[in-house]
């Protein structure tokens, strides 16, 4: 997800970035809670852990264009 002073944009798997005008919306609220598994760290070994930071931290790849 990227913010700028006028919008909103929403990265979706497999599909192009959604672009929300903040003009569009009514609030923009900060979830709470993480959308990450609680205990996700005890559950995975150091490589996985690294492996999954790697991949969140990476540059989302390109859409495909036809």
């Amino acid at each position: 997800m990227s913010e700028t002073e006028t919008g909103l944009e929403l990265a979706i798997p497999g599909k192009n970035p959604l672009k929300i005008q903040k003009a569009e919306m009514d609030q923009i609220v900060p979830m709470g809670a993480s959308l990450m598994p609680a205990g996700i760290e005890k559950r995975l070994s150091k490589t996985e852990m690294r492996d999954l930071m790697t991949y969140l931290l990476s540059e989302p790849p390109k859409p495909k264009t036809p």
